[in-house]
Formats: structure tokens, C-alpha cells, sequence
């Protein structure tokens, strides 16, 4: 148990929903012959079919995608590897140009992309008036046109380095060039970005000898125009009327602050766009601002990870135009953003390749069918992956993830009948809201999940033997012992062996640098939710609390708080500790512990339990569905429900913890032995041994029991007196007398 305080407003919402369930006329309840009330389930589970037509972006939000394709650059046929290349988006689509390398012929530059309306386009650099060059460096964009320009660094006999520079058509052929000795001073430096403007003027950008990021402008004959060196990251954008902007940002990765300059060449310096000098603007984009343009002079665009934010500083408007998670995006890293000059943006972004987004103005609103789900906010991120992936896959509908929920507000809607379709139990408690929930049994059957899924993690979403909720992952935690250790242990053991090593800590932790106190931790290993504590037995209404046996646990917990750092095993192996915590979070976790135990003789024994030692499950808490949902909402959220437990949907992120299915487990192993053969030696990732490790994981599995919480109103009980022990409010007699009244008086209702 975590000790928490929190004050009376949830019971009294939990109250609240014991009326309302029983007496709301929408929901069908059955009383069996035992007095436990069953909700009816219909017989046959309806899910969502997949739209047969071509994808098409939903029209949710004020821009939806008219394009949303891969872009990777080609690789001509006997091409080396390597070879500059960049990405540019504008009014011709989306461009990338790529320096070919090759054994015995000399390098070339060609250019592949998509255009505004989808098609596909490649073209080799022909830069015919520029001797037997056949490459450039970099390509960049002619502000308030189709065409682009271009710059490349080369040696004269006689001079050294020179830049040329060069206009190319919409079909990248060449118009002109201009050759310059602005960067012969420099250490031979390649040019970073060039853009054009409307007047034929060069603008580039470098990072100059000294370290500081240089921007230059130079006229169509050569002549160095305007030239400022700067300490922060400088990029170009072009925007309307053919005017070129500096875009300066920090080097920090958080935190980030973002300005945008034009150069004003007769006084000789930059002057600062209106939409960015504005200081509520520069307020709203510090943080997460991960790429920004302007668009004009008070208008600026910028994307966060929640989606593409538009701003107006004349009129005071700051809106989320476009946001990821409601068109199958999954929190990108945007790379780039441009505005076309027939209104549209372009977006570059990556998600596990590279796509071109292309975003319009929503026209007409089409009728989008949508259900919430609520979550935590520590789970935020990982329901908000599948939802991306979901509302991709369905276009038609969509399942909109939000935190920052009011418990005592949402529990009253639930027991109304209302509010969120799919629900986080971290924001509600679960075991005691039996009545609000949907059966999944038969969701489980008709998908075949309940063959597919590893067993034992199904018990997290259970109530007595029926499925309410499920969980998408877990990890393991146990107790590791010496060689000399005991083999098993129960509660009753666990205490004994405390008393027989007299000052030994119960648990020694790896990631400690001094001794901490864990007694939170030594109580809460007591106690594995209210069918299997040490504390109160429910059958028989009793607990230890005001007897000799509790007082016994209270004092064997001062040897809790002295728990020294693990040490790889220093800890039990020097008779400091009992036992150490061990948390198995990835594959590698496991083939390090099978090492460790080989190295040193220990051995796995569990925690204690009424039963003996057993291995931890442990998951967050189980995601639901509420039981007053309309049929299309539980179509909508089964169909959800499904692809959250698909192999792909499982593997669909990164995840720190093993996946609950079988096949998606076994991924896992594979994909740890890739990773080993590609970065094993250099990381030092040691090998799996499928012999040894895959079956000491399915063994911690099959030995485990899941960890439970006591019932959220018991748990705020315990919460709430030993929190007050522990911070010295009170003392033993107190805790003891006072969780004997209010445990007593919980099993007495609880009747």
C-alpha cells in the first residue's frame, strides 16, 4: 500500500454510487441464487469493420490530412552508403535530395519526393553550365514560387574554396548560378540551409570557425549582402510575398525558445517578426515547441506533442488546428513545417520512418462517432499510442484520450450512468465498483484473447471469476536470497526469520547509494489485497490489530529501516539483509539475473504470501468499460479493446515492461537477440540463452501470484494510519488502536 492522504470527498462518491446503481433503470441486473448480483451480457460481441475505401482523414479538428505518406530518399543501383541528403517542403510537395556515391564514378545529386496532389517525381541535378559538377550539397526553397535553389562547395585552382550557388526550375533544371568567395575566410565549411527571395538574393546559413552559427545574403551577382553570426541554432523559412525569415532557437532540448527575424538591409541588422516579439506568444510556445514557422508577420504556426498549434497575435487567437492522436498519429518528432501559398501545410514528421503531411482546411464537418477514454496521467502516453493507431485504422470513428480527471466528479457520473466509455481504474479503484463495469468473457471467447493472452495476467481484471477490466503489460518482482537463505517462507516464516537474524534488514535495493527506511515497503509485504493479508482474515471478521501478534509485526519493522543498497548481492552475501528486491522489467533484466545467479549462488524465493513464497505480477491497474454504454459506444470500445491486445497493437511502441500476449513475449526475445547482434559487444548487452532464459521467465510467470491492492475504501484506511505512523502523528498503541476500530467496523458492513 501506498501511503497517500487524501480526505473524504471519494467515499462519499462511492456512497453516492451505491444508490445510483441501485436504482438506475438503464442498466439490466440480475440477482442470483447467492445474493451476488450479475450484469447480462448480449450473447453475440459487435465490433467495428475496417472502411473498405482508400484511407481519407477524419474532419475532427479545423485542417484535416489531404496526404499522409512515407517519403525516404531513392538509392540508385551499385550507390554506396552515405552521401549528404535533406529534406525541403514547400509548394512543389515534398523534396529530397540525396549526393549518390560510388566506387569508381564521381558523386551526383538527384532529387525524389511527392508533389501536392500525391505523385511521385524524380529527377537527376543537371548543373550543365558549371563545368563536370554533378552535385550539390544542399537544396532549399524560392520564397513565394515553385522553384528551388541550391549550393555546393567546390575548389578553383588558384583561389581555393568557393561556393556556387544556383537557381533551378520547378523540375530542378538549371536557370543560373553565381559563384562567390563569401566563406573563402572559413575552415571549409559545408552550407547548413540556402533559401531564395523574390528579389533573387542567396540566403545561407553555416556554422562558421569560431562555433557560431553564421547567416549570410548575398546578391544575384556575389556580393555579400548582409552578413551576422549568432549563438543560438539557426534555420530558414520561407513565407508569403517572397521574403526569406531567420529562424534562431536554443540548443536545449527542453525548454526551447524560438524567434524569427527579417534582415533589414539597409540599417544593416534583423528586425523581429511581430507574432514573435509578442510576449503571450513566447509564454505559450517555451516548453514543448518542437519545430515553428511563421506565417506572416502576426501569425505563426508551431507543433507540440499534442498536435500543430496556429496562432494570430491580432486577434488574440491560439488554437490546436490539428491533433495527433485524434487522426492516427502516434506523438511524432516533427522534423519540419511549411505553409503553401494556397494556404495548405506541409508537415515532415517521423514516427518509425519519415511521412509528408499535407493538412487543408476543413470544410464540412462529417459526423464522426467518438467515446472517451479516461486514464491516469502517468498512463496517458501508452493509451494514447493504441488510440492514435486505432483512430488511424478506423477513420470514422474515434477514441479521444484526456486525463486530469476529478475522482469524486467521475465517480458520480459513472454511477449516474455516464461520463467516459472506457475507464482507467487508477482513477476510480476497481474491486468495489463491480456494479459500474462491463463483463468481458464473452468479448475474451469470441476473440479468442483468453487463448492468446498469458493466464496469469488475466487475474488483474477479474472480480471473484468474472473479467471486468484488462491489462496490457506487466513486470516481476521478487526476493532474492544466498545461497545460505531460506527456500520458502509464508508470512508467519517471513516474521521468524526477521526475529532469528536480530538486526539483519528484511530487503536490501539495487538502486541505493545509503541505507533508506523502507518500513512502508516491510508493511506493505504483508499484505497482497484483502483475500491474502497478514493482517485480517474475512471469513472469520477478526484481525491482529490490538493483540501481541500486531505489536510483534511493529517492532521487527525497525529493521526496516536500515535496508542498504544491494551492491550486486554484497548485501545478503554480508549478512546485512535477509533478501533483495529484484524488479524484472525487460528481457536483459532476466538474462542478467539468470548471470548474476549463476556467478553467485543465490536464488529466487518470492515474497511471502498465506501460501508461501510466491513471484509478483505486477501491472497498472486494469482498463474497464463502462456497463451503461451504448451499443455503438461498446462497439466502438470492444473494437478498441481488441486491437489494444492484437500482436500489433502490443508492439505497436516501445514499451519497458513484458507484453501480456504470448506471441508479442516471444518478440520480445527476438527482438533482444537483434539487438544484441547489433550493439551487443559495443554496449556490452549480454547474450540470451534461449536454453536457460526463456524458460527461467515462464517459470517466475507460471510461480507468480499478481499483486493486489486492498479495496479502495479499506486501502484509504490503511493509507491514512500507517502514513500517520510513519511521519511520527502517532505512535504503535495509536495505529494499533485505531486501525482495530476502523478495520472492525469495515468487516462488520462488509457483511
Amino acid at each position: 500500500m501506498k501511503i497517500l492522504e487524501k480526505g473524504m470527498a471519494s467515499l462519499m462518491a462511492y456512497a453516492l454510487i451505491l444508490f445510483l446503481c441501485g436504482c438506475n433503470g438503464g442498466t439490466a441486473f440480475t440477482q442470483s441464487e447467492s445474493g451476488s448480483v450479475s450484469i447480462q451480457e448480449s450473447e453475440k460481441i459487435q465490433f467495428l469493420s475496417e472502411e473498405e475505401l482508400n484511407w481519407s482523414d477524419n474532419t475532427l479538428d479545423d485542417l484535416h490530412a489531404v496526404l499522409n505518406v512515407t517519403v525516404s530518399p531513392l538509392k540508385a543501383e551499385g550507390e554506396l552508403n552515405g552521401g549528404r541528403t535533406g529534406i525541403v517542403i514547400g509548394d512543389g510537395g515534398c523534396v529530397i535530395y540525396k549526393t549518390h556515391l560510388f566506387e569508381q564514378e564521381e558523386a551526383w545529386s538527384g532529387v525524389n519526393g511527392i508533389t501536392m496532389l500525391g505523385n511521385e517525381f524524380a529527377y537527376p541535378i543537371n548543373l550543365k553550365s558549371d563545368g563536370n559538377e554533378k552535385y550539390i550539397d544542399v537544396i532549399g526553397l524560392k520564397a513565394g514560387s515553385d522553384r528551388y535553389v541550391a549550393g555546393r562547395k567546390t575548389n578553383e585552382e588558384g583561389i581555393g574554396v568557393v561556393y556556387q550557388l544556383y537557381e533551378l526550375d520547378e523540375s530542378f533544371q538549371l536557370l543560373r548560378s553565381v559563384r562567390t568567395e563569401l566563406l573563402s575566410s572559413e575552415t571549409e565549411p559545408y552550407l547548413n540551409e540556402v533559401a531564395g527571395d523574390a528579389d533573387g538574393r542567396f540566403h545561407v546559413t553555416y556554422l562558421g570557425q569560431d562555433g557560431k552559427e553564421r547567416y549570410v545574403i548575398v546578391s544575384s551577382q556575389g556580393e555579400v549582402l548582409f552578413d551576422v553570426r549568432r549563438e543560438n541554432k539557426l534555420s530558414l523559412c520561407t513565407i508569403d510575398k517572397g521574403r526569406v525569415v531567420l529562424c534562431e532557437t536554443t540548443q536545449r532540448i527542453a525548454n526551447n525558445e524560438w524567434w524569427f527575424y527579417e534582415a533589414d538591409l539597409e540599417k544593416g541588422e534583423l528586425r523581429e517578426l511581430a507574432a514573435s516579439a509578442d510576449d503571450g506568444v513566447r509564454k505559450k510556445m517555451k516548453g514543448n515547441v518542437m519545430c515553428a514557422v511563421p506565417i506572416d508577420e502576426y501569425k505563426l504556426a508551431w507543433c507540440t506533442n499534442e498536435g500543430l498549434v496556429l496562432c494570430d497575435v491580432k486577434n488574440g487567437d491560439v488554437r490546436l488546428a490539428y491533433k495527433w492522436s485524434n487522426h492516427g498519429i502516434a506523438v511524432p518528432f516533427v522534423l519540419r513545417i511549411a505553409k503553401a501559398s494556397d494556404g495548405s501545410i506541409g508537415i515532415l514528421y517521423q514516427e518509425k520512418e519519415k511521412r509528408f503531411l499535407l493538412l487543408e482546411a476543413t470544410d464540412e464537418k462529417t459526423e464522426i462517432k467518438s467515446i472517451i477514454l479516461a486514464t491516469s496521467r502517468d498512463n496517458k502516453d501508452a493509451y494514447l499510442t493504441i488510440a492514435a493507431y486505432f483512430n488511424k485504422k478506423y477513420p470514422a470513428y474515434n477514441v479521444t484520450v484526456m486525463d486530469g480527471w476529478d475522482e469524486t466528479s467521475l465517480l458520480t457520473q459513472l454511477g449516474a450512468g455516464d461520463g467516459p466509455v472506457l475507464v482507467d481504474t487508477a482513477l476510480t479503484g476497481f474491486e468495489d465498483l463491480e456494479k459500474l463495469w462491463q463483463p468481458l468473457d464473452s468479448f475474451l471467447e469470441q476473440t479468442g484473447l483468453r487463448e492468446d493472452l498469458i493466464p496469469e495476467t488475466l487475474s488483474f481484471g477479474k472480480i471473484g471469476e468474472t473479467q471486468y477490466g484488462v491489462v496490457k503489460d506487466f513486470s516481476i518482482e521478487t526476493l532474492v536470497t544466498s545461497q545460505a537463505g531460506p527456500t520458502d517462507w509464508d508470512y508467519g516464516d517471513f516474521l521468524n526469520v526477521l526475529e532469528k537474524t536480530g538486526e539483519m534488514a528484511p530487503f536490501s535495493y539495487e538502486k541505493l547509494s545509503i541505507p533508506y527506511d523502507f518500513r512502508s515497503k516491510y508493511f506493505e509485504a504483508l499484505c497482497n489485497g484483502v483475500d491474502d493479508t497478514y493482517y485480517l482474515n474475512m471469513e472469520q471478521g477478526s484481525t491482529i490489530f490490538g493483540t501481541e501478534e500486531f505489536d510483534r509485526v511493529l517492532k521487527l519493522s525497525e529493521q526496516a529501516r536500515k535496508c542498504p543498497p544491494a551492491e550486486e548481492g554484497k548485501a545478503i552475501h554480508d549478512g546485512k539483509a535477509i533478501s533483495e528486491h529484484v524488479e524484472l522489467l525487460s528481457i536483459q533484466g532476466i538474462v542478467e539475473l539468470r548471470i548474476r545467479m549463476e556467478a553467485n549462488g543465490d536464488k529466487l524465493i518470492g515474497y511471502p504470501t498465506k501460501n508461501g513464497a510466491r513471484h509478483l505480477l505486477v501491472a497498472g491497474a486494469p482498463l474497464t468499460m463502462r456497463v451503461t454504454a451504448t451499443e455503438e459506444e461498446k462497439k466502438i470500445a470492444y473494437t478498441f479493446l481488441q486491437l489494444l491486445l492484437s500482436k500489433e497493437g502490443q508492439t505497436s511502441s516501445v514499451r519497458h515492461t513484458f507484453f501480456v500476449r504470448r506471441d508479442a513475449l516471444e518478440e520480445q526475445f527476438a527482438s533482444y537477440e537483434y539487438t544484441v547482434e547489433m550493439l551487443g559487444d559495443q554496449f556490452h548487452i549480454p547474450p540470451l540463452n534461449r536454453e536457460k532464459d526463456v524458460p527461467l521467465l515462464y517459470e517466475l510467470i507460471l510461480k507468480s501470484t499478481p499483486q493486489k491492492t486492498l479495496p479502495t475504501s479499506l486501502k484509504k484506511v490503511f493509507d491514512e494510519e500507517f502514513g500517520d505512523y510513519l511521519s511520527g502523528r502517532i505512535d504503535g498503541k495509536a495505529l494499533s488502536e485505531h486501525l482495530k476500530s476502523r478495520v472492525t467496523l469495515y468487516l462488520q458492513e462488509s457483511k
